[in-house]
């Protein structure tokens, strides 16, 4: 935060505050350069006005460049692959270039979030610059269409709201601003070059983590695509009758992810399975039942398939005792005479 100094009392109006300039980063002289860089939160003040004895305080100070200003002798620099958005300049008289006052020397911005800025002075939410102040690099994200910041579409410079999330901690050494579903910084980026390293590769973002070698996201932040890093495990009793449950797997990318589910029989894609949960039936019996899951994030979709599992049918009825039979039946009687009233 620059905040300006309060102003002197005065015998009949107090003297005007301070002005202040550059929330984050002043330059008078010299080339700034950043690169894979949040900017936000950052604000420029201007300090109130004196006490006077007769007629009231005095003038609130002015205030410029609520993340960055270029003063006066700066020499300009160079944007790459930032994200600046939510700084402010505020003062109750006069204040500019809520998130860049690039007033001073050139710079050249590229793959660059600019959005959400805030500033008393209409048209310069975002950027308030000099003739021939901005060299184009393209593929910029600026959120006002009145571009404040210069941008054009011929640039491959995109003007549309900017979709992003709060400034989190989303892994890696810094916080970091994330890209919601559906933003127009995904895949929107060029090149994604380093200014720093002469306009080389830059192969990651603010996190460490890769960025493509081309159509990389605009900001410092790079999303992350869903990656499958462990299949699925089906839990639950294998046989027929019983109820399976498809555990999730394991992913690498950012989210948030959704999950879908298919169940398959012998590799086979079951109609009309699409929950986590199956049911088995008897055409499973003997039969190897797997399942499927997608996961999918901001960054698109990856599917991965569990280990099957054999499924045993439902016992069958116990078999019935057998019909009893006579066996070492014998006689002891060697002459049989035929008579009357003889037993058999």
């Amino acid at each position: 935060q620059a905040v300006g100094g309060t102003g002197g009392s005065g015998p009949t109006i107090g003297a005007a505050g301070g002005s202040a300039d550059g929330g984050a980063i002043t330059s008078v002289s010299g080339t700034v350069t950043l690169v894979n860089d949040t900017l936000t939160g950052d604000g420029a003040r201007g300090g109130l006005g004196g006490e006077g004895t007769g007629n009231g305080p005095g003038k609130t100070g002015g205030a410029a460049g609520g993340a960055v200003e270029f003063s006066e002798g700066a020499a300009g620099g160079a944007i790459g692959s930032t994200t600046v958005s939510g700084n402010s300049a505020g003062s109750q008289s006069s204040s500019r270039a809520g998130n860049l006052d690039l007033s001073a020397g050139e710079t050249r911005i590229a793959d660059t979030i600019i959005a959400s800025g805030s500033a008393l002075e209409q048209g310069s939410n975002n950027c308030l610059l000099t003739p021939s102040a901005l060299v184009d690099g393209g593929h910029n994200l600026e959120d006002d269409t009145q571009s404040q910041c210069g941008f054009s579409a011929g640039a491959h410079d995109v003007t549309a709201p900017a979709l992003v999330e709060a400034l989190a901690s989303n892994g890696g050494p810094v916080r970091t601003i994330g890209l919601l579903p559906g933003s127009p910084a995904l895949g929107s980026g060029g090149q994604c070059t380093d200014p720093s390293q002469g306009g080389a590769n830059l192969t990651q973002d603010a996190r460490e983590l890769p960025r493509p070698a081309g159509g990389c996201d605009i900001g410092a932040f790079q999303a992350q695509p869903v990656t499958p890093s462990a299949p699925p495990v089906v839990a639950g009793n294998p046989d027929v009758g019983q109820t399976l449950t498809c555990g999730t797997g394991t992913w690498g990318g950012d989210g948030p992810l959704s999950y879908s589910y298919e169940w398959l029989r012998n590799g086979v894609v079951i109609a009309g399975q699409n929950s986590a949960t199956y049911l088995l039936a008897a055409a499973d019996a003997y039969q190897q039942v797997a399942c499927r899951v997608t996961a999918r994030g901001p960054r698109g979709q990856a599917t991965q398939t569990g280990f099957a599992v054999l499924i045993a049918p439902l016992p069958g009825p116990p078999a019935p005792w057998p019909e009893p039979v006579i066996s070492h039946l014998t006689q002891s009687a060697g002459t049989w005479v035929r008579g009357n009233g003889l037993a058999h």
